[in-house]
Formats: structure tokens, C-alpha cells, sequence
């Protein structure tokens, strides 16, 4: 990897790290978090009972169909419970309008025959949600949890001086994934790159199940919500393959048919006589996920 590497994924988690936040005095009383908290809570049953008096939309009619791909939605059928199942690509734009105008309808319907909007249910799901800001250590750097009051975080404060050094933080890794991004557009995407090659490398957040070398090739199998049109995984053939990085990975395939194993960000190198597919997944190892490389040199890349 060039540009995308793992410090730059590093990076990237580290941005944006007191978006939603507000800087607080240090100082606070017990009684002072209270009256945070029911300030809070005030402020989320009202979002909720606007959202609730506010008609459905025909989401799709806002973006028109003009540029409509069929491979890029899904419909569904729906059961008496109004829960929708067999999601599936539409086979034509009628079918496509049809679904749509039936799903308007029974938003329509729902939302003209709501009963009274629930406060005491808005309050019982901000309750819910606290507590589960309360458990997720997960956002900051552990530092911060060691020495900001947990309940300030939950309801998305900070102590000032928390907040201005994570905005440094944040800052100043903004700056470097846009250093990176900037050098991939100068540089990564200027090179000669097969249109089919493209297309089979929409990879973000695809399921890496299998690796496979046979003949002298290299075969990936791989589930991704690019390909609904198909239960079976995608295999991309790398014609001529060989692995040029390949660290530890878990393939371990569960009852659905996924693994621990996911792409994050791939590069793809022309080097004249033959091209190098870098790839950055991140996988569930030893106890925790980490991220990891994956490079293959290959004449060619079609699909297996």
C-alpha cells in the first residue's frame, strides 16, 4: 500500500472526534449532570414527537429515476406483519414503481391511523440509549474515559479542556488523510486502469471468504452487497498471480457464509507488463481486529 495504509486508516478513525460534543466547564456538580441529562431528555422526546407528526415522504421521488440503475435497489415482498422479506433487485422500472407506490401507500395508511405519539416511550428509549453510551468505549482514546466523568460523554459534553485537545487531535489527522487523498487523486487515479478492472474492485466492506491458487492463478471469493444479484460469492480470478504481501487472516466462514475478514481500501498499480492489486482489510485475530495487508502482482483480473 502507497496511499491507504494502515496509518491511514488509523488516521481516519481519528477524525471528527468532537463532532456532536460541546465543550463544558470542568467543574461540575452531580446536580449539574442531572439537570444535563433531563435537559437532554427534553430536547430527544421533542425530536422524537416532530418525527412523529411529520408525514412519510416518497424518498425515492426526491432523487427522480432518471439515473436509476436497477442493481442499485431492492425490493421485497411483505408479510402480515407489514416486514419485508426476499429483498431482491427489481427486474424493470415497472416493477420498481409499482413497489414504491405500494410502499408510499402503506406509509400513508400507518401514519394516518397513528394513535397518540408516547412520551413515556421517548423517555424509556433515551433512558436506553444513555445507558448505552454509558457502556461504549470505543469513540476516544482511552485516556479520555480514564479521566472524564462517563455520564458527561453519554450525553455528548466534554470538559473543555478534553474537548481542545481532542480537537487538535482530530485536526491535525484531517490534515493528514487529506494529504493522502489529495496524493491518491494527483497520482493513484491517473493511471491506465481497465474499466472491467474497476468495476470488480468495489470491494468497501466486501466479505473476503476464501483465497484460493490453482494453475498458476490466484482466485478471491468474496460476498459483497454490490452482487445481490447472486447467493453464491464472487470469485475474481488474478490471472498469473502471486502474492507479494499476504499477512494472517481469518477465513473461518460462519452459518450464513461470512467470515472475519473484510476489505477496507485497495489501490491498483499499472506496472506496464503487469499490475499490482494492493488491498488493506481488517480481520478478527488473536482477540481483537486488526488491520492487514494483502498484495497480489497478476497479468490480468477478470472475473473466475
Amino acid at each position: 500500500m502507497k496511499y491507504f495504509t494502515k496509518e491511514y486508516a488509523e488516521s481516519l478513525q481519528y477524525t471528527g472526534l468532537v463532532d456532536k460534543y460541546e465543550a463544558i466547564e470542568n467543574d461540575l456538580r452531580d446536580s449539574d449532570i442531572e439537570d444535563l441529562y433531563k435537559k437532554m431528555e427534553g430536547e430527544f422526546i421533542e425530536e422524537e414527537r416532530r418525527a412523529y407528526d411529520t408525514p412519510p415522504v416518497e424518498i425515492y421521488g426526491i432523487f427522480g429515476d432518471l439515473e436509476l440503475a436497477l442493481k442499485d435497489v431492492l425490493i421485497g415482498d411483505v408479510d402480515k406483519k407489514g416486514y419485508e422479506y426476499d429483498l431482491r433487485n427489481p427486474e424493470s422500472l415497472e416493477e420498481w414503481n409499482k413497489y414504491k407506490e405500494e410502499s408510499f401507500k402503506r406509509d400513508m395508511e400507518e401514519f394516518e391511523n397513528r394513535g397518540p405519539f408516547d412520551e413515556e416511550e421517548a423517555r424509556e428509549l433515551f433512558k436506553i440509549n444513555y445507558n448505552m453510551a454509558l457502556e461504549a468505549k470505543y469513540h476516544f482514546p482511552d485516556w479520555v474515559y480514564e479521566s472524564v466523568d462517563n455520564r458527561l460523554i453519554a450525553l455528548y459534553y466534554l470538559p473543555r479542556d478534553v474537548y481542545d485537545k481532542l480537537k487538535k487531535i482530530s485536526d491535525e489527522n484531517e490534515e493528514f488523510v487529506r494529504k493522502v487523498d489529495r496524493l491518491a487523486d494527483e497520482n493513484l487515479y491517473s493511471q491506465a486502469i481497465p474499466d472491467h478492472m474497476h468495476d470488480l474492485l468495489l470491494l468497501h466492506d466486501a466479505n473476503l471468504i476464501k483465497l484460493e491458487e490453482r494453475e498458476g492463478d490466484i482466485f478471491l471469493y468474496i460476498r459483497s452487497e454490490c452482487y445481490l444479484h447472486t447467493k453464491d460469492p464472487i470469485i475474481l480470478k488474478f490471472v498469473g498471480g502471486e502474492y507479494l504481501e499476504k499477512e494472517e487472516m481469518n477465513l473461518e466462514v460462519d452459518s450464513r457464509g461470512y467470515s472475519s475478514t473484510s476489505f477496507s481500501y485497495q489501490e491498483t498499480h499499472n506496472k506496464g507488463d503487469h499490475f499490482e492489486f494492493h488491498f488493506l482489510l481488517n480481520t478478527f485475530v488473536d482477540g481483537g481486529v486488526k488491520d492487514i495487508y494483502l498484495t497480489i502482482k497478476a497479468r490480468d483480473l477478470v472475473e473466475g
